[in-house]
């Protein structure tokens, strides 16, 4: 079974979750005009069981721009960033760090997509 959580936008440190994962974002609230920012996406599994194939995509405003991930996006896009987690253990997070910049002053937005599947 595939699940798949949407996130409404983040101005804030924010928890989203579904009965199996938890999904926290930390950002700055507000974005300035050329200044570099850090933001983090930590996945938790909540559940007893392994949750398997685990896929993360962070999506932001065409408005802001991605200028390095960590570990490595395995896209090229400059607005979004995907990454094969793999198997997530009971209890286990993996975290992802973005580095960005944003062309004009602005509240922090951005749509997280979670996919995967219960494993054993």
């Amino acid at each position: 079974m595939n699940h798949e959580l949407r996130m409404a936008p983040a101005p804030r440190p924010t928890t989203s979750y579904t009965s199996s994962v938890l999904v926290e974002k930390s950002a700055p609230e507000e974005l300035h005009a050329g200044e570099e920012f850090e933001y983090e996406v930590r996945i938790t599994n909540r559940s007893n069981l392994t949750v398997e194939s685990v896929v993360v995509v962070e999506s932001l405003l065409s408005l802001i721009t991605i200028r390095e991930c960590l570990p490595p996006s395995q896209t090229d896009e400059p607005h979004s960033a995907r990454w094969n987690v793999g198997p997530l253990y009971p209890g286990k997070t993996s975290s992802r760090r973005l580095r960005c910049v944003a062309r004009k002053n602005m509240r922090f937005r951005s749509h997280t997509a979670l996919q995967y599947s219960h494993g054993s």
